[in-house]
């Protein structure tokens, strides 16, 4: 990696973790919907 990235590294795992937390929660609830295709 060179040092003249554009955006910080903190920025950059921030951005990483909260795409993973969005993702697992993406997968959660399509594993809900299709075990449950059926909502009230």
């Amino acid at each position: 990696m060179e040092a003249h990235s554009p955006l910080p590294f903190s920025t950059i795992a921030r951005q990483y973790l909260v795409r993973g937390h969005i993702g697992r929660a993406a997968a959660l609830g399509l594993a809900l919907a299709l075990a449950a295709p059926e909502r009230p």
